[in-house]
């Protein structure tokens, strides 16, 4: 797929235990911050970046402890996205499957009920974009989105319990006079 993003440098994939290593140096050894960061191969201002949350957790000033880098900008959380994707495949299970546009507007809505951030261009086509259905596709490999098979009200309400039983039922009778 050509919208796939490929990293093309390992720039910025210092992991957390060489910031702690680095933010050591500098609160414990008094070393300068720029030479601990050129030490550990680190860009100076996301040290000073991280020190500065560590120092604000410990002084319990804020209740999120340090991190590096940034945060993915999701809408929804894991959790309700499993919500969507299980009532999507419940529609499923029900004769009842959702075309690619119906789940995008039910994404829109399900934004709107809990009060998500999401881009203005949700609000104008009161739906999801395009790019974060192909993405939660990504991430939710089991749900297959396409044009739903026409199941007609006969054949739906027809495939009931005593349908189901009568036809075994004949099943076993011309299976025994055979």
């Amino acid at each position: 797929m050509p919208n796939k993003y490929v990293r093309k440098t390992d720039r910025g994939r210092s992991s957390a235990e060489i910031y702690e290593l680095a933010c050591e140096e500098v609160t414990s050894r008094g070393q300068s911050l720029r030479n601990a960061a050129s030490a550990y191969n680190l860009n100076y201002m996301s040290l000073q970046r991280y020190i500065k949350k560590k120092k604000l957790y410990q002084a319990n000033l804020t209740d999120k402890p340090p991190s590096v880098g940034y945060a993915s900008q999701t809408i929804f959380t894991r959790g309700e996205e499993n919500i969507l994707c299980d009532y999507l495949l419940v529609c499923a299970a029900s004769n009842y499957g959702l075309t690619t546009k119906e789940t995008r507007r039910l994404a829109y809505m399900l934004a709107k009920k809990y009060h998500k951030k999401f881009p203005a261009s949700w609000e104008e086509n009161k739906m999801a974009g395009e790019v974060w259905l192909k993405l939660f596709m990504e991430r939710h490999s089991n749900l297959s989105l396409r044009l739903p098979q026409a199941t007609s009200i006969a054949r739906a309400t027809s495939f009931n319990k005593t349908n189901v039983a009568l036809f075994f039922q004949n099943y076993t009778g011309v299976l025994v006079r055979t």
